[in-house]
This record gives C-alpha cells, structure tokens and sequence, in this order.
C-alpha cells in the first residue's frame, strides 16, 4: 500500500502468501467490508481498487484457518481529495469589456490558483489586463483571437492539477470614425450647404468582412437610411453625397459583427441654405429726404457704407435713422456718393455680402 493517494488514485494491491491453500482472503477497511469505502475488487490474489473519499484509512486483509484461528495484516494509507476547479468563461467576448471568470472550488483550501491563458494554441503568458483570484476576477484581453484559460494548483506533495476552459473567441471593435479631428481623409465638416457636394471618406479599423450600415436622422428625429434625406453613394469606403433640404442632421455609420453587437459611429452635420441676399435703394436722391432701403433678408444683418470710395464705417456714422435686418428709413446728412453694404451671417458663421450705389445731390 502506497503511503498516501489520491480519490482520482487506481491502487493496486497485491499480497505476498504463503501455505493459503484452500483458504479466502476477507478485506476490511477500517473493519468494515471493503466496499463501503472503496470501488474496485479484491480477492486472493488482490486487486484495484479506488477510495470515494478523503481519510485515514487502514486496510486489513484477514485469514481465518480450519480451526478458527484469524492471521491478519494491516496496511495504512492517507487518501486525499483530487482539488476541483470550475470556472465559467463566456463564448466570447471583446477587446473593449471587462470580462468576468467566475470560479467554484471544491477541495482546495488553502491552496493558491496560478491562471495563464493561451493564444491561437500558442504558449501560455500574459495576454489580458486585471487580476483573477481563487474567488474569480476580472479581465480584458488585448487583442482579439481564440483563448484558453488554465487554472492550476500544486499541492504539498508537488502535484499539479489543471484544468482549462473551452475556447473563449474574442472579438476586434469595429472602429468608423469621420469627425473632424479623426485623421480621415475627408470627415463630415460641421456645416454644409443645400444641394452641394459633400465628400465623406472615414477612417476605419478592424472592420474586416463587416459591411457599414449608413442611416441619416434629421431634426433630432428617428433615423432612417441615409437616401431618405441625400443623394449620392455611401459605402465601407465613403462616399460622395447631397442633402436636399436645410436642417440639423446626424450621420450615423452602424456597424453590426458576428456576435450580433451593434457599434454605432455618428457626427452632426448643420445643412444650410446659400443665402441670396439683396436690398432695394433708389439710385439717388436729395439732401434732406428720407431713403427707404428694403430687404427679404431673414438673416443676422449688418450694415456699412462708405463714402467716395473711402472706407466703409457703421452706417450712423453717414446717415441718420435706424436699419434693421429688413432694411428701414434713413436720411443722408451730406452729399456724396455712398456704397450701401448689406452683410449677413448664416448658422454655419459665413457672411455674404451685397452693395449698392447711392448718390446724394444738391438742389439748385
């Protein structure tokens, strides 16, 4: 009999006899039938067998003669239980989320767990972030792939027992970037304008296979696919494309992998309008009276005029009155010829500008 063995131990037992003749071997342990604590067979010529449990055990092969008399020899064994290790992993995961290992231990106290995890059947080394106990943890792994955890525990007589996990498959994310400062080769700009072209090439990154889902909303309203609201192409490379109506819009690059997660990619975009700006004024007039000046502007407006080809200054500073972004009713205060400028500002901050000529003569 070994000195000590394990549950998971097969131990073969093989008596050394002399003059036994006719007579049976009986085996006890711990002088109970042998089959209360062990699984296996044992006869005269011993056997296999395997303990159930844990313990201190004595083993008795015992001898009874014709005249009753009993020979016995004992054996002792330590039997120690095999530590288990359950651990649940998830099918897959990404290289952006922090996945949980959840452990169950059984008959391993006190014992500390060593976890290594392997690549794509590479060699086992560090290839997450974060920390996994005895009692589980958390980790993210940094690249995507397939991979195995192994746990693992020596016991006080130099034996490992390991255990590994099913292939856990981890995924890239999917990157699809157009803002301004992405490094693209042509993000969406801020604002654009009604009927002109707008180029959009994205920088992407690990995109693989994967296909870019291309939607629009507008208004803050729910979105739609992109041609609702444009005309034009977009694909995985970009494309070139026209919005045919003013408003606030969102583009969304939606991007779907193989476990079914969604990432979502979006910039706003202001589409305005080009303004035509314009006003009426009479080509002349006379000292003293009043100037009508009218404008369909319904832009941020300011006016200026300049006087004799000088420079332009506010218009208060040549005539007298008041003009709003509609135009209003000014008088001129010396004679001259003035260029009346009409300056706008659409949503987008650009100006657009219109002049005309005035000229303010002297009655006779």
């Amino acid at each position: 009999m070994p000195e000590y063995a394990y549950t998971d131990s097969d131990i073969l037992i093989k008596p050394d006899v002399q003059n036994l003749d006719s007579l049976n071997i009986e085996w006890y342990i711990n002088d109970k039938p042998y089959s209360e604590y062990a699984d296996g067979k044992l006869d005269n010529s011993g056997g296999t067998i395997r303990f159930k449990k844990k313990g201190h055990y004595t083993v008795t092969a015992s001898i009874t003669d014709e005249t009753g008399r009993e020979y016995r020899y004992d054996a002792k064994t330590d039997i120690y239980s095999v530590p288990q290790i359950g651990f649940e992993v998830p099918e897959n995961t990404h290289t952006d989320i922090n996945t949980e290992i959840k452990t169950n231990i059984i008959e391993a106290d006190g014992l500390d767990i060593v976890w290594k995890i392997s690549k794509d059947n590479g060699e086992f080394k560090e290839l997450a972030d974060g920390t996994i106990q005895n009692e589980g943890g958390t980790i993210r792994f940094k690249d995507k792939g397939s991979y195995i955890l192994k746990a693992s525990v020596t016991d006080s007589f130099g034996r490992v027992f390991e255990y590994s996990s099913e292939i856990i498959k981890v995924y890239p994310v999917p990157e699809v970037d157009f803002s301004a400062d992405s490094g693209a080769e042509y993000p969406l700009p801020l604002y654009g304008y009604k009927d002109k072209n707008i180029t959009v090439i994205p920088k992407v990154n690990e995109l693989g296979s994967l296909k870019i889902q291309w939607l629009i909303s507008k208004d803050g309203k729910a979105e739609k696919d992109y041609s609702a609201y444009v005309q034009g192409a977009m694909t995985n490379d970009g494309g070139n494309i026209t919005f045919t109506n003013t408003g606030d819009y969102t583009l969304i690059a939606k991007v779907t992998d193989e476990t079914g997660r969604v990432f979502t990619y979006s910039e706003d975009i202001m589409i305005n309008a080009t303004p035509e700006i314009d006003f009426t004024v009479p080509e002349y007039g006379y000292a003293g009276e009043t100037v009508n000046i009218s404008s369909d502007n319904s832009y941020k407006s300011e006016w200026t005029i300049s006087k004799d080809s000088g420079k332009s200054e506010k218009y208060g500073k040549y005539a007298d009155g008041t003009l709003t972004d509609k135009g209003g009713a000014v008088s001129f205060k010396d004679k001259g010829v003035y260029n009346i400028t009409l300056t706008v500002t659409d949503r987008a901050g650009k100006t657009y500008s219109c002049t005309k000529r005035y000229g303010l003569l002297s009655r006779h």
